[in-house]
């Protein structure tokens, strides 16, 4: 190692660059159980989001599944076609 990197190492090891502030959320110092609450909090929020999205798209396949099970609906007549010589109606035609 080189000279310079010694002398990172040293000081790394003294501690001298390493401080112990506690860690603070909107001005309230938090201690080890409230991190940990909140990281569990995180998690069972992303859980939760992962869950839901599984959901959906098992009732999206389900219901693309019932879709193809189902025998084609006819279409439904559309309006009768005008002939040409009628007259428009309406103060649109």
């Amino acid at each position: 190692m080189s000279s310079g990197a010694n002398r990172l190492f040293a000081y790394l090891i003294q501690g001298s660059c390493i401080t112990e502030a506690p860690m603070t959320l909107f001005g309230t110092t938090l201690d080890g159980q409230q991190i940990i609450s909140l990281v569990s909090l995180l998690l069972v929020l992303v859980f939760w989001i992962l869950v839901l999205k599984r959901q959906r798209r098992g009732d999206r396949d389900l219901a693309d599944r019932l879709a193809s099970i189902r025998p084609p609906t006819e279409p439904k007549p559309g309006p009768e076609e005008k002939s040409p010589s009628d007259p428009p109606r309406g103060p649109w035609g």
